[in-house]
């Protein structure tokens, strides 16, 4: 029986539990005082308890976090509520509905562990980490805002479903190769600005394409369809000693 109760209560001082969370219903808003103390205890390791189903902004920002585990309830996770921490991979649990703006912005993350397939996500979700990879869902048709800005990769392939590619969408990476989709229809203002970029092939589906969205490259020609519209004014898509012809 002291074996047992020294057991359990080794077990209680080394394991997260409610205590250690503001929630509220089925929402977690923060780390109590407690909590904060316990994560430092735990070298970062963060546990969110099963039966949370959404975590609030800024829940978590900016707490030294290294690891995190997410429970299968989760269904929603909402701005900033993990920015500024030190992550490095993440799992993304089934049941995740939606991804709010920068919700995981401002860490270290390189690998992401996910199977779902249809979430609607915000901006920024993973700007300024380290990925090399990206992950595009079946239901997305828009890349929304800045969600791979300041990253490292350097090869993308975009699927087909996706039609417009949102600003700054991939700015600040290390591209060297882009095969853009065949059904792409709208490329933003700074959608690849500043990447290694030494040549693109346009679809002849691309109606516009955005101020400085391939400004910082090393493009010195490109050819755009004929119904190609630039927008948004000057100095255009491209830097200035680019030559555009038109097919």
């Amino acid at each position: 029986k002291d074996l047992q109760e020294r057991v359990n209560n080794y077990i209680k001082k080394n394991q997260w539990s409610d205590e250690y969370f503001i929630i509220d219903n089925t929402t977690v808003k923060g780390l109590t005082p407690a909590g904060e103390e316990f994560l430092k205890k735990q070298n970062g390791k963060l546990i969110i308890p099963e039966g949370i189903t959404a975590i609030n902004d800024h829940a978590f920002e900016e707490k030294g976090i290294t690891e995190l585990i997410l429970p299968e309830s989760i269904e929603v996770i909402k701005s900033y509520a993990f920015s500024n921490n030190e992550l490095k991979e993440i799992t993304i649990p089934n049941n995740i509905k939606e991804i709010q703006d920068e919700a995981f912005s401002y860490n270290k993350i390189n690998k992401i562990n996910i199977r779902e397939e249809f979430i609607n996500y915000g901006t920024g979700v993973y700007a300024d980490n380290e990925m090399t990879e990206v992950y595009i869902p079946r239901n997305m048709t828009e890349i929304p805002m800045g969600m791979y800005d300041g990253n490292k990769i350097t090869k993308l392939t975009l699927p087909d479903n996706i039609k417009v590619i949102g600003e700054t969408a991939f700015s600040r990476n290390l591209l060297t190769e882009l095969n853009l989709p065949k059904n792409i229809e709208s490329i933003d203002a700074s959608a690849f600005y500043d990447n290694q970029l030494t040549e693109v092939y346009f679809p002849d589906s691309l109606k516009t394409i955005g101020n400085r969205a391939f400004f910082v490259n090393k493009i010195k020609q490109v050819e755009l369809p004929a119904q190609t519209k630039s927008v948004g004014g000057r100095p255009g898509p491209f830097d200035s000693r680019v030559k555009i012809n038109r097919r």
